[in-house]
């Protein structure tokens, strides 16, 4: 689900510097194509929403079809999650962006080679890593039981 969430950013938070707020007739057609459900809104959207959506329209547009079609399909399991999932990823992902680069970098490694391994094998390492996490959450409680009651 993290990466659904990282590519789905990637695609609205790409580099791009643009100042001033744009009106709807200044769009390349094919930002206006990309953009054209926020057509009717655009010039109510403030300058950074605007930044944003033209980032993500940049984005798309460099794509190749692959990519976009694995991007939408993404974007589509992103939007089908509740809302108190979307926010969760939303502050991992904030939590990620302020670690340094090359903590990223390296987060980044390790879940590339997570992906390749097979889906059993995924599975494995998932209940492996529950278990251990719910097996450190029980240490702390008694910990802190021991702690109340001594």
């Amino acid at each position: 689900m993290r990466i659904i969430f990282l590519v789905f950013l990637a695609v609205c938070f790409t580099c791009m510097n643009v100042d001033a707020q744009q009106s709807w007739e200044t769009l390349s057609k094919a930002h206006k194509q990309v953009l054209v459900n926020v057509k009717e809104q655009w010039a109510e959207l403030d300058t950074g929403k605007q930044q944003q959506l033209m980032r993500g329209a940049d984005r798309w547009l460099s794509m190749n079809e692959q990519q976009r079609t694995s991007s939408t399909k993404q974007f589509e399991q992103w939007r089908s999650l509740p809302k108190e999932q979307q926010q969760k990823l939303q502050i991992q992902y904030d939590k990620f962006k302020k670690l340094p680069a090359t903590q990223q970098k390296k987060l980044r490694d390790v879940h590339k080679k997570f992906n390749q391994l097979p889906k059993a094998q995924q599975r494995a390492l998932r209940d492996k890593f529950r278990q251990t996490k719910q097996r450190k959450q029980r240490a702390v409680q008694r910990k802190r039981i021991r702690k109340g009651g001594g």
